[in-house]
């Protein structure tokens, strides 16, 4: 496969990746079906949390970096760890862990893989918007500080 048709390929399926993320907090916001999607959306958004800082372990085996790694397993665990909390919580959380992830990737990646980053640009904010945006709904509806079906999965 040529660069340019991998880069287009990559692009492709990168962007098709938010719709989870976008369908998910139209529905949230509609109303409709909004403790499932919530949870769907809490997942999705972990796996992929997940599945992007994995990029790091399979760095770190082309050039023995065990701090990769570390990065790797980290933001797995603490993807894991979001889903404990309640959906407002957890949605804001994982959030703010994909610009973290991002931050990372910028640095290691800004000298290399140009089309990567304005890739990844795109997606942390579209991603991270609308996680926000899906905490910052629930929350209205719901103190986050009470308990309530709508705030844990």
């Amino acid at each position: 496969m040529t660069a340019p048709s991998f880069r287009t390929q990559a692009l492709w399926l990168g962007y098709l990746g938010l719709l989870p993320f976008v369908i998910g907090f139209a529905l949230i916001v509609s109303g409709n079906y909004m403790v499932p999607v919530t949870t769907a959306l809490q997942f999705y958004a972990a796996i992929i949390l997940t599945f992007v800082s994995a990029i790091h372990w399979g760095r770190a085996l082309n050039t023995m970096d065990s701090r990769l790694l570390i990065i790797s397993v980290s933001f797995a665990l603490y993807a894991w760890l979001c889903l404990l909390v309640p959906a407002f919580y957890s949605l804001t959380l994982l959030g703010f862990g994909f610009v973290t992830l991002f931050i990372i990737d910028f640095y290691e990646y800004r000298r290399r893989h140009h089309w990567f980053l304005r890739m990844r640009v795109v997606l942390t904010v579209c991603v991270s918007l609308t996680l926000f945006s899906a905490a910052i709904y629930i929350g209205s509806i719901h103190d986050p500080l009470i308990p309530s079906r709508y705030l844990h999965s």
